[in-house]
């Protein structure tokens, strides 16, 4: 492959082999994107939680993401491949953190603060 300038080098406009073998709709990549970008850095929040140093708004926010567990699952569970069976079989929408933040935090937690 020849070098282009930054900006110019071709794109491949077909879809990858493996996305065409993982996913049934073709609107499913996109839908599941969509909702995994409302999804906030868990990583960094489960580091808040463990170093005791969590604020309020920091459960909030690890509510709202824990909510949106079943949505991404009813999207994932017509794909086709192994890898993402799996992993809808292993995702927990650990619904007992999700109460234990509704009942120790409203919602209007956040408002009041500021």
């Amino acid at each position: 492959m020849a070098y282009l300038p930054v900006g110019r080098q071709r794109r491949n406009r077909k879809s990858p082999r493996w996305r065409r073998r993982i996913f049934t709709k073709p609107d499913c990549p996109n839908r599941s994107t969509k909702i995994l970008k409302g999804f906030s850095d868990l990583a960094r929040l489960n580091s808040k939680i463990s170093l005791n140093i969590a604020l309020p708004i920091h459960l909030l926010v690890l509510k709202n993401t824990l909510t949106q567990i079943p949505v991404l699952k009813k999207e994932i569970e017509p794909l086709i491949s192994k890898i993402i069976k799996k992993i809808y079989t292993d995702l927990d929408p650990l619904q007992i953190i999700v109460e234990s933040i509704e009942r120790a935090i409203s919602d209007d937690a956040l408002q009041q603060s500021q």
